[in-house]
C-alpha cells in the first residue's frame, strides 16, 4: 500500500488522513501514553475496540450476541466481528477528519490485514507505535497497579496512592482497587496472547509499507512521552491550518 493523503474521499466526505496504531503488551502503559498523544492534537481521538463494541451493542443485536456469547477466556471477539466493527468506526469517524489512535488494535494478523485494506480503501495514511518491555517488568507493573473508580471511572490509568495510606487515592481519598484484567492468572494469559500474535501482526503492518516505531517503555515517563510524541508527530504531522490543542481550544 502506498499511504497518501486523499483530496476527494469516498462519497465526498473528509477522511482521517492519519491512523496510528498504538500497540504493546499489558503493563506497557498504552492508556497513559494515549492520553499524552491525543492531548497533542485537537483533531485526535482514541479508538478502543471493546468500548466501541459495547456502544454498538446497544442497537446491534449481532454485536450484543457476540459480546454475551464469547467463549474466549479473555473475552475477545472473533476477527470477523472485530473487523466489521473497526470498518464501521472508520467509516463513521471519516466525516470528521483528523487522526485516529487505535489503542491495542490490531491484535492479530487477520485484524492487521483488514485494517491495511481499510486504510487503502479510505486513502488514509497509517503507522505503528509499539511499546516494548521485559516480561518481568510488565508483570511487576501489573501486580503493583491499582486504579481509582472515582477519578477514573473507566479504570484505564494507574492511580497515585497516598504516601501515608498506599491503599487510597492521593487525589480523592477513595480506596483503590485492582482491575479484573490485572488478576495474576488473567494478566499472564493476556501477556502470552500478545507475545504470540505481536510478531505476525507487526510483520503484516510493516509489509504493507506502514512506518513502525518501537519504543522502550521501561525508560522514565518523561523520556518515553517525548519519544512517543516525536514518533506520533512524524506519523501524523499537524496540517498547517490546524493548531495544537493548547493553542486552539476545543
Amino acid at each position: 500500500m502506498n499511504p497518501r493523503r486523499v483530496l476527494s474521499p469516498p462519497y465526498g466526505r473528509r477522511t482521517f488522513v492519519d491512523v496510528v496504531a498504538l500497540l504493546g503488551p499489558p503493563g506497557s502503559g498504552k492508556s497513559t501514553l494515549a492520553m499524552a498523544l491525543t492531548a497533542e492534537r485537537r483533531d485526535a481521538r482514541v479508538f478502543r475496540l471493546r468500548e466501541f463494541a459495547h456502544q454498538e451493542a446497544q442497537t446491534d443485536h449481532t454485536v450484543a450476541s457476540a459480546l454475551v456469547g464469547s467463549r474466549d477466556p479473555l473475552g475477545w471477539l472473533p476477527d470477523g466481528v472485530t473487523t466489521v466493527l473497526v470498518r464501521r468506526a472508520l467509516d463513521g469517524y471519516a466525516s470528521d477528519g483528523g487522526v485516529l489512535l487505535t489503542e491495542s488494535y490490531p491484535g492479530t494478523p487477520n485484524q492487521a490485514r483488514s485494517l491495511v485494506r481499510d486504510l487503502s480503501r479510505l486513502g488514509c495514511r497509517g503507522g505503528l507505535i509499539e511499546l516494548a518491555a521485559p516480561e518481568s517488568v510488565l508483570l511487576n507493573r501489573i501486580q503493583q497497579r491499582l486504579v481509582c473508580a472515582v477519578c477514573d471511572p473507566r479504570r484505564r490509568r494507574p492511580a497515585q496512592p497516598r504516601l501515608d495510606e498506599p491503599g487510597r487515592c492521593d487525589s480523592c481519598g477513595t480506596e483503590l482497587e485492582r482491575r479484573a484484567n490485572d488478576a495474576p492468572t488473567v494478566a499472564a494469559r493476556r501477556l502470552d496472547r500478545y507475545q504470540h500474535y505481536a510478531p505476525q501482526t507487526r510483520a503484516v503492518l510493516q509489509a504493507s509499507g506502514l512506518v513502525c516505531h518501537t519504543l522502550d517503555s521501561t525508560q522514565d515517563e518523561p523520556l518515553l512521552t517525548a519519544a512517543a510524541l516525536s514518533a506520533f508527530r512524524s506519523l501524523a504531522p499537524v496540517h498547517p491550518s490546524l493548531p495544537r490543542k493548547g493553542i486552539w481550544p476545543r
